[in-house]
């Protein structure tokens, strides 16, 4: 996607600068740990801003995800936050094979594991976090695959939290937790991750992390390129159904779905230069790529 042309370093802005550091330490150096995240909810994102109502559905091919939001607890999750959470939630899975998970020692400490800067205030990060986090673990998430050629049908509650407890004070991020805010992770998403993780770099999600569009787009790169062995068109309707949650179908919103997809895509492949990618007119041509992550055998 690019002429190969660099741009020199004084008219970089600073989120450019930024990517190209983190993808030459990615180059340079093996992560100390892997990320990780769940296939289920790479085959179908959640919304990137906030949604009317509290019934939300993706569709890509035959999968669906359905997430119905509790309106007590702010309603649908939206945005990077809930994705940070489900990542670092994959890699606790995968690292300690329980699904109690202790979240932190305060608000502030679980918010520095996944990244973040803490800040108070009515525009600040801590109330937005905790009010996601609220969101992400009182959803009723639904997974279903449907073949009607072959009248395969199948479907799956995908609860993150069958229980949590958080005894974190927003105004006071800092003060250490006394009684251990922790979740109980739902059966199906636990054992989704556990059976199936997808493996990231957890350096791209902190490069990437100011779009949640960019963030979906690398866990969906980083998965496909792991098994894909022919070359491979995916038409922009198709990406609109899996991605484009907001944007109308029509002539419009599918122009603009496009044209913001494709901007994101930019600094996804700034991260990860060895997919290969070709825009086509009418969709993307996934060619078999080296996979960005690369697991030692024991």
């Amino acid at each position: 996607m690019s002429d190969g042309g660099k741009m020199p370093e004084n008219t970089l802005s600073r989120s450019q600068k930024k990517l190209i550091d983190a993808a030459i330490q990615i180059q340079k150096d093996t992560p100390e740990e892997f990320g990780f995240v769940c296939r289920s909810m790479v085959s179908a994102s959640m919304p990137h801003s906030k949604v009317r109502g509290f019934q939300y559905k993706r569709e890509n091919n035959k999968f669906k995800l359905v997430i119905i939001g509790n309106e007590d607890a702010g309603g649908i999750p939206y945005g990077t936050y809930p994705r940070l959470i489900l990542s670092w939630l994959s890699g606790e899975i995968v690292k300690n094979k329980s699904r109690e998970i202790v979240l932190g020692q305060s608000l502030s400490d679980f918010m520095k594991k996944l990244g973040l800067i803490v800040s108070g205030g009515r525009w600040g990060t801590v109330s937005r976090f905790k009010d996601q986090l609220k969101r992400l673990f009182s959803a009723v998430i639904t997974c279903t695959y449907e073949d009607k050629k072959t009248g395969e049908w199948f479907v799956a509650s995908m609860n993150i939290a069958d229980k949590a407890q958080i005894f974190w004070n927003p105004k006071i991020p800092e003060q250490i937790d006394l009684f251990n805010s922790k979740i109980l992770l739902g059966e199906y998403f636990y054992q989704e991750v556990l059976k199936s993780p997808i493996p990231v770099d957890i350096r791209a999600i902190n490069a990437l992390k100011d779009s949640s569009l960019a963030l979906d787009i690398y866990f969906w790169i980083t998965y496909r390129m792991s098994y894909l062995y022919n070359s491979t068109l995916i038409p922009f309707d198709r990406l609109q159904e899996q991605f484009g949650g907001g944007y109308e179908k029509t002539p419009h919103g599918r122009y603009e779905f496009k044209r913001k997809f494709l901007h994101q895509l930019k600094k996804v492949l700034v991260i990860y230069p060895e997919a290969k990618i070709i825009v086509k007119q009418n969709g993307l041509l996934l060619l078999p790529s080296h996979s960005h992550i690369k697991i030692k055998k024991k």
